[in-house]
């Protein structure tokens, strides 16, 4: 577990172009945070396969899967696979449930929210519940790697 908090803790959401570093491991724990108990394991490593792949934006695995006729990509096998080892590894269930990707989504909402707050953009996303979600601080990859560590082991899958 210490390699996947390490990388997903250096690992920046928004490709990095956020005005302070935020993540994948912070992102991580928050979304673990907004699930029910049963679903806290798979929260924390719904994205742990990003440790070994790297952290591809949306658009651009929408791009890929458009690329392959609306297929998965041959990113989305790769992500796929290293996703059911570590979920295998640590002796979880690897259900890909949609409150977890509820819940990831509407972290985004809130982090473009937090993280780019005069962006005239529109990321084509619901608003209204960003007020549910817990508070985003931006730390520092130590901290995140910490915060990502410490959740692991209260959940017993370090």
């Amino acid at each position: 577990m210490a390699d996947i908090a390490h990388a997903l803790s250096r690992a920046c959401r928004f490709t990095g172009h956020t005005f302070a570093h935020y993540s994948v491991a912070e992102h991580s724990v928050l979304v673990s945070h907004m699930v029910p108990p049963s679903l806290v394991c798979e929260a924390l490593l719904h994205d742990a396969a990003e440790a070994y792949i790297g952290d591809a934006t949306s658009p651009l695995k929408k791009a890929m899967r458009a690329l392959s006729d609306g297929m998965p990509s041959a990113y989305d096998e790769i992500e796929t696979g290293i996703r059911h080892s570590i979920f295998k590894k640590f002796g979880l269930q690897d259900t890909h449930s949609p409150l977890v990707s509820e819940a990831d989504i509407l972290a985004l909402i809130a982090e473009a929210a937090f993280f780019f707050p005069v962006q005239s953009c529109d990321w084509g996303l619901p608003k209204s519940s960003i007020a549910t979600v817990p508070r985003i601080y931006g730390h520092e990859s130590k901290k995140a790697r910490e915060m990502f560590s410490d959740r692991a082991k209260e959940l017993g899958i370090s």
